[in-house]
């Protein structure tokens, strides 16, 4: 392979690209009309259900491993991928092309002396961070991806001072003091909104991980973001937040499109997928722990994901099989609200039921009617002798989303030689093959 040539790959989750582009010229966003000249090609995937293969932590995956999710079935967060399959770094760094990764979902570290630095996603604690010294910048994201709908005040300001303690201590301080008045406008407009939060961490990482590119001088350097589909899930229709959405984009884009620029890097910019804008309600539990606790299931750890459910460890089978019975039987107005898999001897997988959701979702008009509660109420206590309908109540929620998962995405490039012209569209498990042939030409 030859290692006289360099690329940056970007996955900006989900974004869509209509709406950016609607965005820039409504705001006259340079970095974003710069970017929308660049080449361009339609990607699809085969995966076509939400909540099971078509999500971004399944997708991520095919992505990085050339291979659909019926092969290397990853289908949670926090999964680890077998042994068996190589991502595109572990390829690479085998024909000793010197790279960098930064938030892959469900992305694994091996470790090999031409794989620099390996940071993983927020929800991911199945593997390494290396180097070592790199560990500090994952306990914010971290503690905020899994807590963000109920967040401790106290644990929250000390992670984040912490936090902007180590980027003091960097370099990357002189960035931060740099934008500074950028963020504290819109702090102070809009207080901590969620979609602010996210937008911010990714500025803050993606200037701490083009350093670290610089630093190593890397042939092959990919970073993943969330924050685009964070914000299109949940205010895509707020008018009054849009243009936050579009000038923290552009902070992204400018400074991927300045660093590619000045260190000559070719790149590649893509979505995985796309979001399309439709309504739903989702219902949510507010506090996991709690809810858990308060309906008798007694665990050892439980790690969230970012959705409806995540991984509850035991301390033994007796403990785990009590506490299945429990999340299996606890039903709401006739419907049973958990789905449980048993992994391991002490660990099981549970998310809220797609299909109970759903009903749900088109009763919540009615949940707290005196009528519909009392119509139900025999049919739940014969179920569940013991539910308290109050913990329901107490720990439950639902969310207005204002977007769903389209199978379509895009790609933007600026090296012709990625596709042939005659190419139109592409699987996005392709982009795999792309990145391997680069190197080889």
């Amino acid at each position: 392979m030859k290692k006289n040539k360099k690329l940056l790959s970007v996955h900006l989750n989900e974004f869509d690209y209509n709406y950016l582009k609607y965005g820039a010229k409504k705001y006259n966003l340079s970095g974003l009309k710069s970017l929308f000249k660049f080449l361009k090609i339609e990607t699809y995937t085969r995966d076509k259900e939400q909540n099971r293969n078509l999500d971004p932590w399944v997708q991520c995956v095919s992505i990085n491993t050339g291979l659909s999710s019926n092969i290397h079935g990853v289908l949670n967060i926090n999964s680890k991928l077998s042994g068996k399959f190589l991502q595109i770094w572990d390829i690479l760094s085998k024909k000793k092309i010197k790279c960098g990764v930064w938030g892959p979902m469900n992305g694994y570290y091996r470790q090999n002396r031409y794989l620099k630095f390996f940071f993983p996603d927020p929800w991911n604690f199945k593997t390494k961070i290396f180097p070592k010294q790199l560990t500090k910048f994952f306990y914010l994201p971290s503690y905020y991806a899994q807590n963000y709908t109920n967040i401790n005040k106290i644990t929250f300001f000390k992670l984040t001072t912490k936090f902007l303690l180590s980027i003091f201590f960097t370099n990357n301080f002189f960035y931060f003091i740099k934008n500074f008045v950028f963020f504290f406008k819109i702090m102070l407009t809009r207080g901590l909104k969620k979609y602010i939060l996210f937008f911010l961490l990714d500025i803050i990482t993606l200037n701490i991980f083009l350093k670290l590119v610089k630093k190593y001088k890397l042939d092959y350097s990919q970073i993943f973001f969330n924050s685009l589909a964070h914000f299109q899930h949940n205010n895509w229709n707020d008018l009054k937040y849009e243009k936050d959405y579009f000038y923290l984009t552009e902070k992204i884009i400018q400074k991927i499109l300045n660093f590619t620029e000045q260190e000559n890097y070719s790149l590649i910019l893509f979505n995985g997928f796309t979001q399309k804008k439709k309504i739903k309600h989702i219902l949510r539990l507010k506090d996991t722990h709690k809810f858990l606790i308060e309906i008798g299931v007694k665990f050892k750890a439980l790690e969230l994901d970012m959705t409806h459910g995540g991984y509850i460890y035991f301390d033994n089978k007796i403990q785990m099989n009590k506490s299945i019975e429990l999340l299996k039987n606890y039903s709401v107005f006739g419907f049973y609200l958990f789905k449980v898999d048993i992994l391991t001897k002490n660990k099981v997988f549970y998310r809220i039921n797609i299909n109970s959701r759903n009903k749900l979702n088109k009763s919540s008009r009615n949940i707290q009617n005196s009528l519909f509660y009392d119509q139900h109420k025999k049919l739940d206590k014969k179920i569940n002798p013991n539910l308290n309908k109050n913990v329901f109540f107490n720990h439950i929620e639902f969310i207005k989303s204002t977007s769903i998962h389209s199978d379509k995405g895009i790609i933007f490039y600026n090296n012709s030689k990625f596709f042939s012209k005659n190419i139109k569209k592409i699987e996005n498990i392709k982009i795999f093959n792309l990145t391997k042939s680069f190197f080889e030409k």
